[in-house]
């Protein structure tokens, strides 16, 4: 797929996607026809599974929430949630390249939805089951979850609640 070039980039120059966090739906395609990039889709359809388990001290229900997915002038991305009529708003934007690998990009949407979870209104530790958080990681260009007490591996992102019931 050939990117638009932005030329000059000011706040309108950027193309947003909302893509529902429920199972399997597809993205809608907010940015003038444009869909958005395939790894990314990947990404955050691994991270949505994951969200629903493994809550702990808190309840957070993603089943209305829509991720908003941006990429702007500089081909950086923008990732954050909202809910119908705007609440549960946030966007996150760290300089990650919209070309990143599905595993780059799954683990550090992992790591932004739960930096936004446990520091958020309503404190939901996630990945957990108590105790301790589990940590996105890149092993061996893999995107897992890690257990941060003993560094093992529980599974990989994506596929949490199925190891859960083993953790």
């Amino acid at each position: 797929m050939v990117w638009p070039d932005f030329g000059n980039f000011s706040d309108a120059d950027m193309l947003v996607w909302h893509i529902p966090m429920q199972s399997g739906a597809m993205p809608v395609l907010d940015a003038e026809g444009i869909s958005p990039p395939g790894a990314w889709v990947e990404a955050l359809h691994a991270v949505s599974r994951d969200i629903r388990c493994l809550q702990y001290g808190g309840r957070f229900d993603s089943g209305d929430l829509v991720w908003e997915l941006s990429v702007d002038g500089s081909y950086t991305v923008g990732l954050g949630w909202l809910r119908p009529g705007g609440s549960d708003y946030w966007v996150k934007r760290e300089g990650i390249s919209m070309d990143a690998s599905y595993a780059v990009a799954a683990v550090w949407a992992a790591g932004v939805a739960q930096a936004e979870l446990v520091g958020g209104l309503e404190v939901v530790h996630w990945p957990s089951r108590g105790w301790n958080l589990l940590t996105a990681q890149l092993i061996d260009e893999l995107p897992v979850w890690i257990d941060s007490s003993d560094g093992s591996v529980i599974s990989n992102i994506g596929m949490l609640c199925e190891a859960g019931t083993n953790w």
